[in-house]
């Protein structure tokens, strides 16, 4: 019997072929972690069961974008879809060692950055930003289609256009990619009345002269260049 089980689950899983499966393993008391899009706080029926989960002993977390679907058990075996873009084609399970360390090591990342599910709706950055709206400014910026930026995160195309339309006025952005930058992680700042490192400045007057002095001495030393042959790297072909 499995005493773990990791999940990764974007939308469209069918709730009610897995209740029964989640409630026998939960009643045994295994460590069940569960990770689903952001999206899922407006999706009634899946924020129902995941509310059920943690209820009944589970956790739950969420975060704005997923790898493809996973499970893992007892983080020795997984079962991954043979195609993440069409999960009824079937699914793979493994036991190998090193494909097993990368998914597991791949969930607890995507684990760590998730927050819990409760009463907050969404993260909020230090410049105001929510951590989706921040995720759809990257994927807008980089070139992606609102259509293949809603699929990513769990939303309608009508969604993601609202939402661009509300961060550029809140952004004061006349495009798209003004926008992008602006929603990134503020970098790190100067302090008032600081200024930035310099660089040294480059030797002048006497202190220049004494430079090139020594440098015309080094290389007069070491004579001057072999000839060249012409090729960099041995030929053997012909």
């Amino acid at each position: 019997m499995p005493r773990s089980q990791y999940a990764v689950q974007p939308p469209g899983r069918c709730l009610d072929a897995s209740r029964p499966l989640d409630e026998e393993a939960l009643g045994r008391g295994i460590d069940m972690r569960v990770i689903y899009q952001d999206s899922v706080r407006n999706d009634p029926a899946t924020l129902a069961y995941a509310q059920w989960t943690t209820k009944h002993g589970g956790e739950v977390r969420t975060s704005p974008l997923l790898p493809p679907r996973l499970l893992v058990f007892d983080r020795t075996t997984a079962v991954v879809p043979i195609d993440p873009a069409n999960s009824r084609l079937g699914a793979l399970c493994t036991t190998s060692a090193g494909i097993m360390t990368s998914l597991v090591t791949l969930f607890e990342q995507t684990w760590d950055t998730a927050v819990p599910l409760g009463p907050t709706r969404e993260r909020v950055t230090g410049n105001g930003i929510t951590a989706q709206e921040r995720e759809l400014l990257k994927l807008l910026a980089s070139g992606v289609t609102d259509e293949a930026a809603g699929k990513r995160l769990g939303v309608s195309l009508r969604t993601v256009r609202r939402r661009m339309s509300t961060l550029m006025e809140r952004l004061e952005a006349t495009s798209r990619f003004e926008a992008g930058p602006q929603g990134s992680p503020p970098r790190l700042a100067l302090t008032p009345g600081s200024a930035p490192p310099s660089r040294p400045a480059p030797a002048t007057g006497p202190d220049r002269r004494r430079v090139s002095s020594r440098k015309r001495s080094r290389l007069e030393a070491q004579g001057p260049p072999p000839a060249s042959s012409g090729c960099t790297y041995p030929f053997t072909g012909r």
